[in-house]
């Protein structure tokens, strides 16, 4: 039995599977590979609508690598489910490495499993074999943050793989950042370039989603009970260029205070959607709660007819 026919379409139900990424259809201008660059990495930035290339934490180094400058040692975990039975993850850490601080990283995304069908003589309809196809795709990062005064770098190297049915590709991308700092922190300006590099080719060949990131973030801390981030982002993603929205934008709101011995967290999101076809509002919400070194984390994003996406976070920072 051969499995060539089914390639095309496993592939063609990707879009189904993975309406939360930016991904129009998978034919046509524009189409990029890599998906697990694409989407959102964790609870945190999920529910701040994505525009995170100003934070910093251990985050930083799925967004914007000069981040991790200034991240503590700290550990993080996340996963979220994605329609059809689909889901993704990761897991980073960070510390202190000569005068910066080095991110290792790792990402999945699992595209589930579909019947495999092929065509019938008369090409209209397909005919179940009884088998199943599956694929996924897997990132390791290499990242290092440095601080210089009020100014940040950080650059990161990622090997990613793609299986895809029988196919599978491997290449490398790499990201470059940097922040600027202002008002003794209170305010942050930022900027990334992400995914540069060659095409994947995992059955057809697809270039790795080019990502330029733009954006500021504003802390208010009014007591040392209570401290808040406004974060704001502008995106923009190689297959954007050509369609209605070249650009998109991304706010969130953060706010945290302490009750006892525990920090509350609450924020909220809004992500614009690229295009009309775009799956649900654009809108997520979340939390946390931090005790001691640990912060556990929740997002919520709804995705219209398709359901919601859920998001689970944890993060270890020793010190914290």
């Amino acid at each position: 039995m051969t499995r060539t026919p089914a390639f095309p379409l496993a592939l063609a139900a990707l879009p189904a599977l993975l309406v939360c990424a930016p991904l129009r259809a998978q034919d046509g201008p524009g189409t990029e590979g890599a998906l697990v660059f694409q989407l959102s990495s964790a609870p945190r930035a999920v529910a701040l609508g994505d525009a995170y290339a100003a934070l910093s934490g251990p985050l930083a180094l799925f967004h914007n690598p000069a981040g991790l400058a200034g991240a503590p040692s700290s550990a993080v975990l996340a996963y979220q489910t994605l329609p059809a039975g689909a889901s993704a993850g990761l897991a980073g850490v960070v510390f202190r490495l000569g005068p910066g601080r080095l991110g290792v990283g790792l990402q999945f995304l699992d595209y589930g499993s579909i019947d495999e069908v092929t065509p019938d003589p008369t090409g209209v309809l397909g005919v179940p074999t009884g088998a199943t196809v599956s694929g996924g795709e897997a990132a390791a990062s290499l990242a290092y943050g440095l601080g210089l005064g009020p100014l940040w770098l950080g650059a990161a190297a990622r090997a990613l793989r793609v299986d895809i049915a029988d196919v599978s590709d491997a290449t490398t991308a790499f990201d470059a950042g940097v922040a600027a700092h202002f008002l003794d922190r209170r305010f942050t300006v930022a900027g990334a370039l992400q995914n540069l590099g060659g095409e994947v080719r995992a059955g057809r060949p697809a270039p790795l989603p080019l990502t330029a990131r733009l954006g500021m973030a504003v802390r208010v801390q009014s007591t040392a009970d209570r401290r808040g981030v406004l974060a704001f982002e502008l995106t923009s993603r190689r297959s954007q260029l050509d369609g209605p929205a070249p650009v998109n934008a991304g706010v969130g709101v953060e706010l945290a205070g302490r009750w006892k011995e525990a920090w509350l967290v609450v924020r909220g999101g809004y992500r614009q959607r690229v295009g009309s076809g775009d799956a649900g509002s654009g809108l997520a919400v979340g939390g946390g709660v931090r005790l001691g070194g640990w912060l556990l984390d929740y997002a919520y994003q709804p995705l219209g007819p398709l359901g919601a996406t859920h998001h689970l976070g944890l993060t270890y920072s020793p010190g914290s």
